[in-house]
């Protein structure tokens, strides 16, 4: 678990979809299975808030959980990324404090500017 963490994240992140998906499903039934012991009572009237209410939780949950997946996904990319680019550098001795070029002073700038040809 621990070797591959941003392999684990996108598991985790799709998981996190589907149970949402499902769970969401199962609200939306259960609404629906309210609408209809509603419709057979004396609160015939709000049957229809209650299928009302169980298409906005299928929708609404499935919408959120693949939100918050789309972020975990996103973030293990990210997390898989950044090793890659850290074995790169490793294995090729680059650092991210080297330089490519040298780093000037305040000095060779002014006497750089002062030697400038009209």
């Amino acid at each position: 678990m621990f070797e591959n963490p941003g392999g684990s994240l996108k598991k985790i992140g799709g998981a996190i979809f589907f149970i949402g998906m499902i769970v969401s499903v199962i609200g939306g039934m259960w609404m629906f299975g309210l609408a209809s012991q509603a419709s057979r009572s004396y609160y015939s009237d709000s049957a229809g808030g209650f299928v009302f209410g169980g298409i906005i939780i299928i929708v609404l949950g499935i919408f959120v959980s693949y939100l918050m997946s789309i972020f975990i996904v996103a973030f293990g990319e990210l997390v898989e990324n950044s090793t890659a680019i850290r074995y790169f550098m490793e294995n090729k001795k680059i650092y991210p404090t080297s330089s490519p070029t040298p780093i000037t002073t305040d000095e060779t700038v002014h006497s750089s500017v002062d030697n400038k040809p009209s």
